[in-house]
């Protein structure tokens, strides 16, 4: 075989080191560049998903205590008293409750993958409660 070497085929050896075939080295830079770029796009999905079902979770709790005050009063009037704290993505706000209808809001906090984002929940007084989001 190429230089006397037992399993080496035609590569030469320097200093410890099989010299690298430029195409198969090319072609190894572009699988990796490809896996890393198909892979960004759903590292990132992934954690905007993470951050609206925080949201999601919190306008739950939000929607369950207007809707607790609305069956003991018969009103969303004077509702609320409180805010919930923000979290690592989202500032939350209620407004306005009045006249059957009773707004919570989400919204995304700068430097976070939601900036810019907002979620609204409308809850009305049968109960209903619709969604939407903006800005994802």
């Amino acid at each position: 075989m190429g230089n006397g070497q037992k399993g080496e085929g035609n590569r030469e050896r320097r200093g410890g080191f099989f010299t690298p075939d430029p195409f198969a080295a090319l072609s190894l830079g572009l699988l990796l560049a490809t896996l890393v770029l198909l892979g960004i796009p759903e590292h990132y999905a992934a954690r905007r998903q993470a951050a609206y079902r925080e949201a999601e979770q919190t306008l739950e709790l939000m929607r369950r205590a207007a809707w607790a005050h609305y069956l003991r009063r018969g009103s969303f009037d004077g509702y609320p008293t409180a805010t919930p704290p923000p979290t690592p993505h989202w500032r939350f706000g209620y407004g306005p409750c009045r006249d059957g209808v009773c707004l919570l809001r989400a919204l995304g906090r700068e430097g976070t993958p939601v900036a810019g984002a907002t979620v609204v929940v409308t809850l009305r007084a049968d109960g209903t409660a619709e969604v939407a989001s903006y800005g994802f």
